[in-house]
Formats: structure tokens, sequence, C-alpha cells
């Protein structure tokens, strides 16, 4: 179980097409936990699902990946793929407890400009300015 203290972002933006030719808005997030963090990506993907902005299972419904060398579906979207990148050195408070610092890029994909500014703008919502957040695995 990890608490993350704060999740920021700037709005999405377009970002070209894919090799689908599907456009692209993309989003970076900025966020402190507290405690160590196993799997950040993977609990995006919770925070995404449990708003029901991702599905996880069955593979045949599966509409989010994790990781650059993950593979896309070859339809029309909306896709979205997390990106774990680097983040700023974890940071100690005054009574020792230690926060980490994370960081990940999520880009939503479709063929229609219309669903992926949707889908992108929902997925910025449910996760920007969250506080408090406590995702379970």
């Amino acid at each position: 179980m990890t608490r993350y203290l704060e999740m920021l972002g700037p709005r999405p933006f377009e970002n070209g097409v894919d090799e689908n030719n599907r456009i692209q808005f993309t989003m970076n997030f900025e966020a402190m936990a507290a405690g160590p963090v196993g799997q950040w990506a993977y609990d995006l993907q919770k925070i995404l699902a449990d708003a029901g902005l991702s599905t996880i299972s069955p593979a045949a419904s599966r509409d989010t990946w994790i990781g650059p060398s993950a593979t896309l579906a070859t339809g029309d979207g909306p896709y979205i793929r997390i990106n774990e990148t680097g983040a700023a050195q974890s940071e100690e408070t005054h009574n020792a407890d230690e926060y980490e610092m994370l960081s990940a890029q999520i880009t939503v994909s479709a063929k229609s400009r219309t669903v992926v500014e949707t889908r992108a703008l929902a997925v910025w919502r449910a996760i920007n300015r969250s506080r408090g957040v406590t995702v379970s695995p």
C-alpha cells in the first residue's frame, strides 16, 4: 500500500501521431509519496481503473500499457501508455521520514481528435492535484 501526498502535472497537449496514425496527447506528472514506492506506473494504472478510465484485464479488452517497449493494440483507441521517468532525489523530513519523488509520462492515443482529447483530459483530471491518495495493490 502506497500513500501519495501529492500528484501534479500540466494540462495534456497534442504530441503528433503514433505508428498507427493515431493522434497522441501527452502529460507528465510528478508525485511525492510517503515511504518507498514499488510500482508507480501500476499505481497510476490502478487510479485510472478506479476512475473508470482504464481496463487492466482481461487482455482482450485491455486499453492501458506500461513501459516504452509495450506494443499497443492496432485499433482506433483510445489507448493509454504509462512510462515512468526520472525524478528528483528523495527528501527527508525533520523527523527522518523519507518522501520519494516520482515522475511519469502518460500518453493517450486515438484516431479521433475528440476521443483522444476527451480521454486525455479525463486522465489528467483524475490524477492532477490529487492529495493524500492511498493505492492498494
